[in-house]
Protein backbone atom coordinates (compact mmCIF):
# COMPACT_ATOMS: atom_id res chain seq x y z
CA UNK A 1 0.00 0.00 0.00
CA UNK A 2 1.38 3.14 -0.82
CA UNK A 3 1.41 5.88 1.01
CA UNK A 4 -1.01 8.97 -0.02
CA UNK A 5 0.11 11.73 2.16
CA UNK A 6 3.57 11.55 0.22
CA UNK A 7 2.09 11.31 -3.19
CA UNK A 8 -0.42 14.38 -2.88
CA UNK A 9 2.51 16.19 -1.37
CA UNK A 10 4.44 15.30 -4.19
CA UNK A 11 1.89 16.08 -6.81
CA UNK A 12 0.96 19.38 -5.08
CA UNK A 13 4.73 20.03 -4.84
CA UNK A 14 5.38 19.89 -8.88
CA UNK A 15 1.77 22.00 -9.13
CA UNK A 16 2.90 24.83 -7.63
CA UNK A 17 6.53 24.76 -9.21
CA UNK A 18 5.06 24.89 -12.31
CA UNK A 19 2.33 28.03 -11.05
CA UNK A 20 5.38 29.60 -9.39
CA UNK A 21 7.67 29.40 -12.79
CA UNK A 22 5.54 29.75 -15.37
CA UNK A 23 2.97 32.87 -13.71
CA UNK A 24 3.03 35.82 -12.52
CA UNK A 25 1.47 38.26 -9.69
CA UNK A 26 -0.82 36.46 -7.40
CA UNK A 27 -0.65 33.11 -9.29
CA UNK A 28 3.31 32.80 -8.83
CA UNK A 29 2.17 33.42 -4.81
CA UNK A 30 -0.30 30.71 -4.81
CA UNK A 31 2.59 28.24 -6.58
CA UNK A 32 5.48 29.32 -4.26
CA UNK A 33 2.42 28.69 -0.90
CA UNK A 34 1.51 25.24 -2.77
CA UNK A 35 5.41 24.42 -2.87
CA UNK A 36 6.02 25.24 0.87
CA UNK A 37 2.71 22.94 1.22
CA UNK A 38 3.63 19.93 -0.73
CA UNK A 39 6.45 20.22 0.77
CA UNK A 40 5.32 19.63 4.03
CA UNK A 41 2.97 17.48 3.13
CA UNK A 42 5.58 15.39 1.58
CA UNK A 43 8.01 15.58 4.84
CA UNK A 44 5.34 14.53 6.98
CA UNK A 45 4.03 11.78 4.40
CA UNK A 46 7.93 10.53 4.55
CA UNK A 47 7.51 10.66 8.10
CA UNK A 48 4.67 8.68 8.84
CA UNK A 49 5.57 5.73 6.26
CA UNK A 50 8.17 6.62 4.10
CA UNK A 51 8.21 6.74 0.48
CA UNK A 52 5.65 4.41 -1.66
CA UNK A 53 7.86 1.24 -2.16
CA UNK A 54 7.75 -0.48 -5.53
CA UNK A 55 6.33 -4.12 -5.59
Amino acid sequence: MSNWLYELGLLVLVFGGFLATNSTGLFADVGMLAVVVGLLAGLVGVAAGGPPRSQ
